[in-house]
């Protein structure tokens, strides 16, 4: 049994690469991360975010392999991806009309750095020291599929900067609900990788205030595609603070990483800043640029959110 899945594996591996060589440079085709004994590819074509998966039978795949060779089973999975590319390359996707569209438009909050170089071809906004850029969001069953908005689209619909941003104001929390975790001390040693609980954030207003009282009250934020993006959301920090009644301090890290403290914590730990800044590096395996340089404060009684002089000391921590 042992040998037979390891000739599975290898099978599979060999396909891998065939399929790759297939598709050419210009995707990017990984085994998708789930269930291990079904044989599932996420294929991102240059240019795109989150790309296609394909679920194919794993007992024809193998059969397949076996009677046929890898790379006309590559040439069976291309098929299926244009097939599925296809049905999901409609006006939808295009997104020709605006109507057929609007209400699939979503922001995301991302490093500039990061952006930089695609800034010139889509419409975006400045919010501090990042920049909000928008997305048309497919989803089909499993998959999901996600297009940057240009500035062709732009042309094309004939609207603002402004008027795509209330389009996605609306459609991204409502699509992509705000979650909490509570992010646990264990033996004096903090990591992102130890939690308490995780709740919708509009469901855990008991436990937020109590883990104002704990010794250790630090949550993280996180969403579907974005933990960032939960601070642009309606009521999300001011929510936080009402429970916490005082200001909210925050530390973003890539777009995945959003941890908020109460002010007493942040004035009583001299070295909780960079305490929570070595965790997400540990964290950002991939090496990603950091959406901020600053300490952020949400005050509570102007319901203002402002970049503080405190810096992040990122410097720390040894590259690679």
């Amino acid at each position: 049994m042992e040998r037979k899945n390891r000739e599975e594996i290898n099978r599979t591996e060999v396909l891998l690469q065939a399929f790759r060589q297939r598709m050419g440079d210009g995707y990017q085709i990984e085994p998708s991360e789930g269930d291990r004994k079904e044989v599932i590819f996420k294929i991102i074509k240059d240019g795109e975010q989150e790309g296609i998966i394909l679920y194919p039978n794993a007992k024809k795949i193998q059969f397949y392999l076996l009677c046929r060779g890898a790379e006309k089973t590559a040439a069976i999975l291309e098929q299926d991806y244009q097939k599925k590319r296809e049905q999901l390359g409609t006006v939808l996707l295009n997104g020709s009309e605006l109507s057929m569209v609007k209400d699939k438009i979503v922001f995301s909050l991302v490093s500039r750095e990061e952006y930089q170089e695609a800034l010139p071809h889509i419409p975006y906004k400045t919010f501090h020291e990042m920049v909000i850029v928008f997305q048309i969001v497919i989803q089909d069953g499993k998959e999901r599929y996600v297009r940057m908005i240009n500035n062709e689209d732009m042309e094309s619909w004939g609207i603002t900067a402004e008027e795509l941003m209330e389009a996605a104001q609306y459609n991204t929390p409502r699509l992509e609900f705000p979650y909490a975790i509570k992010l646990r001390d264990e033996d004096g040693v903090w990591s992102v990788f130890h939690q308490e609980w995780h709740e919708e954030l509009f469901y855990a207003g008991r436990k937020l205030r109590r883990t104002a009282k704990s010794i250790f009250p630090v949550i993280g934020l996180f969403g579907e595609r974005s933990a960032a993006n939960c601070i642009l959301y309606p009521g999300v920090l001011g929510f936080v603070a009402n429970r916490w009644n005082e200001d909210v301090m925050m530390i973003l890290g890539t777009e995945m990483e959003c941890y908020l403290f109460p002010e007493h914590l942040y004035l009583e730990n001299a070295q909780i800043v960079e305490r929570i800044a070595e965790q997400i590096w540990k964290s950002n395996v991939e090496e990603r640029p950091f959406l901020t340089d600053y300490v952020y404060r949400y005050r509570w009684n102007e319901e203002k959110l402002e970049q503080t002089e405190q810096r992040i000391p990122w410097e720390k921590f040894p590259l690679g």
